[in-house]
């Protein structure tokens, strides 16, 4: 958080990392963002950290 902003995701260039406190919000944030990536014809890459 920052103040009273919830900060879910940080984003650089094409990049993007998605923060949850659990894995049941970050299945929902991921979820959301393929949704919107989608409406746009664009598509997602999961890359999991080693």
């Amino acid at each position: 958080s920052i103040g009273e902003s919830k900060i879910s995701n940080l984003r650089f260039a094409d990049d993007t990392t998605l923060i949850a406190a659990s894995q049941e919000e970050l299945v929902a944030l991921l979820n959301i963002l393929e949704q919107h990536s989608a409406a746009y014809g664009l598509g997602i890459i999961i890359i999991r950290p080693r």
